[in-house]
This record gives structure tokens, C-alpha cells and sequence, in this order.
């Protein structure tokens, strides 16, 4: 079988008790792909809601996608 090489690095730090900033940063050798997210989260009512707002660039051989995306998601 094949076998991949993947690099993956990840970090994040709280900015205060509601806000916390990540960095998400993949290199697949196989493809020759990176891919990089940036991101931010606001909780809200003690970690019971979340809103993610997050930066993507996804740089695959010629092909380069850059994307932004935001999300809330609710707990029950």
C-alpha cells in the first residue's frame, strides 16, 4: 500500500473566557497540498452555544481556494 506523509500543526489560545482564536496549518506531501484555517469562536450561555467564523486557504498543486465560512451551532 501507499504511504502518506502528512504534517499537521495546531494552536489556539483563549483571548478572554468567550473568545478563542485557532490556527490549523496541514502539509500533504502526497499531493503536494497545504491547506491553512484560521479561526475564531464565541461562546455564548456557558458553552451551550458556539459561533465560528473561520479562513480557509486550500493550495493544491495549480489550484488555489480560498473560502470563508461562518456557523452556529447549539447545544440541547
Amino acid at each position: 500500500g501507499a504511504t502518506t506523509n502528512d504534517t499537521q500543526i495546531m494552536w489556539s489560545t483563549w483571548l478572554d473566557s468567550d473568545w478563542e482564536l485557532y490556527v490549523r496549518h496541514i502539509d500533504d506531501d502526497d499531493t503536494t497540498g497545504e491547506e491553512t484555517h484560521i479561526g475564531v469562536n464565541q461562546y455564548w450561555a456557558g458553552h451551550n452555544a458556539k459561533w465560528t467564523t473561520q479562513y480557509d486557504m486550500n493550495e493544491e498543486a495549480a489550484i488555489e481556494v480560498t473560502t470563508l465560512t461562518s456557523q452556529i451551532q447549539l447545544m440541547f
